[in-house]
């Protein structure tokens, strides 16, 4: 199943259900309207937002290890199904009562997900100004005339940037997981994987 197919299938998910995918990471990935059951039925977690062209904009993403999985597939309100799809475990939680999906209550979350993400980044900007602007200076003065890497370098030393910029040791494994997964896309949206 591809990535942009879970996201697609969440659009559809009206029922409160919960789909969970475990790859080859070993840690449960929970997407959008899913993700939100989950907040609303077991616990708060901080849902992580990232941005999909694809897809038409932000979605929302959280995760947990693998063997926590069992103390969420045994609840009351639900019937658990696993399969297997293309070397994915898709775990499902089906809502024993189906009721029509909380559309309301699910937007403001996802917004309010959303506007946090935001002020995370803006503090996180603020704080690397002054390496964004020596970065910056630093590969216009290697690449003078801006000639043939079409501002190659200053990509890669605006990504080399961001990662020092991390406290990666003070990251859970899913965020570190998550991070290195957004590194991955944005390597490859801006070309710089060729």
């Amino acid at each position: 199943m591809k990535f942009i197919e879970r996201l697609q299938n969440e659009k559809k998910n009206l029922t409160g259900n919960i789909v969970m995918y475990e790859d080859a990471s070993k840690f449960i990935k929970v997407y959008e309207r899913s993700a939100f059951m989950f907040v609303l039925t077991f616990k708060p977690m901080e849902a992580l937002v990232y941005n999909n062209k694809e897809y038409g904009g932000p979605y929302v993403m959280m995760g947990f290890p693998k063997n926590s999985i069992s103390s969420y597939i045994n609840h009351s309100d639900f019937t658990y199904s696993k399969k297997e799809e293309d070397n994915l475990l898709v775990h499902t939680l089906i809502r024993k009562n189906p009721t029509d999906f909380p559309e309301e209550k699910y937007n403001e979350w996802k917004n309010k997900a959303i506007e946090a993400n935001l002020q995370k980044q803006e503090n996180k900007q603020g704080k690397n100004e002054v390496q964004s602007s020596v970065t910056t200076q630093d590969s216009i003065q290697e690449t003078p005339d801006n000639t043939p890497n079409n501002g190659t370098d200053y990509k890669i030393k605006a990504v080399i940037g961001d990662i020092m910029s991390q406290q990666l040791s003070n990251y859970t494994p899913m965020q570190a997981l998550n991070y290195l997964n957004s590194l991955q896309e944005r390597i490859k949206n801006e070309g710089l994987s060729d």
